[in-house]
């Protein structure tokens, strides 16, 4: 399925590049996001990340009035509180995004542009504090990258000649991360919801 997945968005990557109309617009926008995780379990593990905040940095690329590449780039802050009795850990993380989407466009209506957008990329782990059963630790944990589907709709509103307010929901799926720890490994898929609302700069 994830090859299927991935092979499906080259091609549509492809087409629109190759559809490409001499429209040459592109924007770069940076926003205020929350990073909203589900609770994943498996193997007699639980994993309850928190929730967070961050940032979210995005540029977009227009090959016509309709579609449009996008990449971008989320850090958000939370705590992975994993349940193994009776052992606790909690590991305080930067999670950062790396994904690309192909977004579109149905259609305008006055100020207002709404999107739809999918797509591919990666979400990686980064531990900074560990904690086992309530205690700092020095216990060994490494950073980890999982592979991830990125889904989402928005809109674009034009505030002020080439400046545009952004508001949108994105979802990720991604395996969710173990720290190469086998006692902490759920083999389930986590999701974060990330609503965000920005400022975006269209040249």
């Amino acid at each position: 399925m994830l090859k299927r997945a991935s092979l499906f968005f080259v091609i549509l990557i492809l087409t629109s590049l190759a559809a490409a109309e001499d429209y040459g617009r592109f924007d770069f926008s940076l926003a205020a996001a929350a990073g909203l995780s589900k609770q994943s379990s498996g193997n007699q593990v639980t994993l309850k990340p928190t929730q967070g905040g961050g940032v979210l940095v995005s540029g977009r690329v227009r090959f016509g009035a309709r579609s449009a590449l996008e990449f971008d780039y989320s850090r958000i802050l939370n705590t992975q509180k994993f349940e193994a009795p009776p052992f606790f850990y909690n590991f305080n993380t930067s999670v950062r995004e790396y994904t690309g989407a192909y977004v579109f466009t149905p259609f305008k209506t006055g100020k207002w542009e709404p999107f739809l957008l999918a797509g591919i990329g990666a979400l990686s782990f980064y531990p900074r504090i560990t904690y086992l059963n309530g205690v700092q630790t020095i216990y060994s944990s490494v950073n980890q990258t999982q592979f991830a589907y990125v889904y989402g709709a928005g809109t674009d509103y034009h505030a002020w000649k080439w400046i545009f307010v952004r508001a949108q929901y994105r979802g990720i799926i991604y395996k969710a991360p173990d720290f190469k720890l086998t006692n902490l490994f759920t083999g389930a898929h986590g999701h974060l919801a990330e609503p965000s609302i920005g400022l975006v700069f269209r040249f």
